[in-house]
């Protein structure tokens, strides 16, 4: 098989494939609330789950916190009643104790990675 012949046949399945990630995700769970922030950390005995969000541009925290206009976190928050969790009874940003936020980036090989940012999860911000 030549290079050419290898190229195609590699992109026809890929092709193929793709579809099956959005169809069947590896763990289908449904939506569990989260307690409320008790500004306790975390319970170190259990198990943790991990979320890697891989990305480019998009990934480099350009979401509008700020603001109530549809689109910003605020909005979503305090107009539509979404994730509760991130505002205490006063309708102040929480820090979450149980929630890390570590951004890492990486470019020209190994041993080129910076950490970006590593804290606790907090609505904060006017971006």
């Amino acid at each position: 098989m030549n290079c050419i012949t290898r190229r195609i046949a590699t992109t026809i399945l890929a092709i193929a494939l793709f579809p099956s990630l959005l169809v069947f995700p590896a763990r289908a769970e449904g939506p569990s609330a989260l307690p409320d922030p008790d500004g306790k950390p975390a319970d170190m005995s259990r198990p943790v789950k991990v979320y890697i969000l891989m990305g480019q541009s998009n990934m480099l925290e350009m979401g509008k916190v700020g603001g109530d206009k549809e689109g910003t976190l605020e909005h979503a928050v305090k107009s539509e009643g979404k994730y509760p969790y991130l505002v205490d009874e006063a309708g102040n940003w929480t820090v979450r104790q149980d929630v890390r936020n570590v951004a890492v980036m990486g470019s020209g090989g190994p041993g080129r990675t910076q950490v970006r940012k590593n804290d606790w999860l907090k609505g904060a911000g006017g971006k």
